[in-house]
């Protein structure tokens, strides 16, 4: 993973990508409990904070909830409408 090319932008445009896929099929426990740890220390050789990695995959995650299959914002959202 870290000989992606386009260096730090390459791989968090890749893992983006990884993650918002994934999220059609896993839950958010399994993402952080599986994936994430064979991300983090890529993201780290690669220079990368931490923090703002574990932030922009949390924010990542969060869109699970606003498109299809499941969308349970959207089923909220229909339900008050």
């Amino acid at each position: 993973l870290s000989g992606i090319p386009g260096g730090q932008v390459g791989f968090l445009f890749f893992v983006n990508i990884f993650i918002f896929v994934l999220a059609f099929f896993l839950d958010i426990i399994e993402i952080a409990f599986i994936v994430i740890p064979k991300l983090a220390p890529v993201a780290s050789s690669l220079g990368i904070d931490l923090i703002w990695f574990g932030f922009l995959i949390c924010v990542n995650m969060q869109t699970r909830f606003m498109h299809p299959p499941f969308g349970f914002a959207l089923f909220y959202l229909r339900s008050i409408a």
